[in-house]
């Protein structure tokens, strides 16, 4: 998993997408004409009609939400991300 920065990129957002679903808060990704919209652990792709070219990462976290220490949010988010399931990232 930690091989090369090539190999890795997109790897954090990544991780906190997966904490941001497992933990009920929000995160808004848009690229050029797209959306994705993480909300309440589930995920919606919606047409961007701005003319807005690039890319923002905004997500809201309260640390009230979380109920894992650190140390065992990073295992479950590395196991799972080693489990061979491809993410859109």
């Amino acid at each position: 998993m930690y091989g090369s920065a090539y190999k890795n990129i997109g790897v954090g957002l990544y991780f906190v997408s997966e904490i941001i679903k497992r933990t009920g808060n929000i995160m808004k990704i848009i690229s050029n004409d797209a959306i994705l919209t993480i909300s309440e652990g589930k995920m919606k792709i919606s047409k961007n009609t701005s003319n807005w070219h690039g890319s923002l990462v905004s997500f809201e976290l309260s640390n009230k939400s979380i109920e894992f220490d650190f140390e065992v949010m990073k295992k479950m988010l590395i196991m799972d991300a080693t489990a061979g399931d491809e993410d859109i990232f």
